[in-house]
């Protein structure tokens, strides 16, 4: 499992305590953590997860996310979410909360408000345990970038453009 935390003081506990302990996709299996996005200044010491990948080598750290199954980001704050499309790109589901813009348009179904544990920790079972469950959550993610490639994305923004120069 890919996944990132807020940066914030704290906020590695909440996403370390909806991790723990999941549920094996089968029997005898394990879900290996992998901590993907940090910087040396915001990783935490203290429970180091099974794997770590900063941002550093962007080669090495598109291949080792492309071999992950399922993403989670706990984001206590409004942003676009750079890890989530990157994700949906690779066909990687991703639970998140509402704080991520791309969480709630790329995977509304596994996106929760942030205080809504239950409903977090739920949703990253499903994806884990229901194999067809991942296989649509990640279908639906691919599909949803579509609006935003690069394609895609230059004739909105020249559009957007002329129409304010006018």
């Amino acid at each position: 499992m890919a996944y990132q935390y807020h940066r914030y003081d704290g906020h590695w506990e909440i996403a370390k305590m909806l991790m723990h302990n999941l549920p094996p996709p089968q029997e005898g299996g394990t879900v290996l953590r992998a901590c993907l996005g940090y910087t040396e200044d915001s990783f935490p010491t203290f429970d180091m997860p099974e794997l770590v990948m900063p941002f550093t080598d962007w080669g090495k750290y598109a291949y080792f996310l492309s071999t992950c199954l399922w993403g989670f980001e706990y984001r206590t704050h409004a942003a676009a979410s750079r890890f989530i499309m990157e994700c949906a790109a690779l066909g990687i589901p991703v639970v998140s909360t509402d704080y991520s813009y791309l969480g709630t348009q790329l995977f509304p179904d596994i996106t929760f408000p942030m205080d809504d544990f239950d409903g977090i920790r739920e949703a990253l079972e499903h994806l884990i345990t229901d194999d067809n469950f991942r296989v649509q959550q990640a279908r639906q993610g691919m599909e949803g970038l579509v609006p935003y490639s690069f394609t895609n994305a230059i004739p909105r923004f020249m559009k957007e453009l002329n129409d304010r120069c006018q």
